[in-house]
């Protein structure tokens, strides 16, 4: 009988341990999978201060992608062909876990007003994410002539 009490103790010393190393395992495996899985995001510091004025669309045959953002956290390309404004860039996210939502919209005034609006979206608070800065990139296109105008928006704040 002493003897089934000592193997039943020392069974169950390195069972627990082990069954803790089983799950840490496991929560890696299925973080670094959705990790990987998902789409990323980055890092916004505040824009300076002050108003800066719209960008114009250069004109048609201008084919020339024109840089209209260039700071730390954040670039934004546009190029105006054949009657369509297309606009690219990178965001930086904090974590790869952050998602880059694009809410850009055109104002129907004259000429037009194109408000690039990006959003940075938290991931799930529950969500194990690897604290690391990457580039989201980001591109679309709008129809508008060639006399609008551009604003870039992160956060709800006017970059450009």
């Amino acid at each position: 009988m002493l003897k089934k009490c000592y193997n039943l103790a020392v069974t169950r010393k390195f069972f627990i341990p082990l069954l803790v190393f089983v799950v840490l395992i496991i929560l890696f495996i299925t973080s670094f999978y959705f990790l990987v899985s998902r789409k990323q995001v980055t890092n916004i510091s505040p824009p300076p201060i002050g108003r800066p004025t719209p960008t114009l669309i250069p004109p048609t045959g201008t084919n020339q992608p024109k840089i209209i953002v260039d700071k730390e956290n954040i670039q934004v390309k546009t190029v105006y062909e054949d009657g369509l404004l297309k606009y690219s860039g990178t965001v930086q996210l904090p974590t790869p876990c952050h998602q880059l939502k694009d809410e850009t919209g055109v104002l129907q005034t004259y000429p037009e007003q194109v408000q690039i609006r990006l959003v940075v979206e938290a991931p799930v608070p529950d969500l194990v994410c690897t604290q690391v800065i990457v580039e989201k990139e980001f591109s679309g296109q709008v129809q508008v002539s060639s006399g609008a105008t551009v604003s870039v928006f992160l956060d709800g704040t006017k970059i450009k």
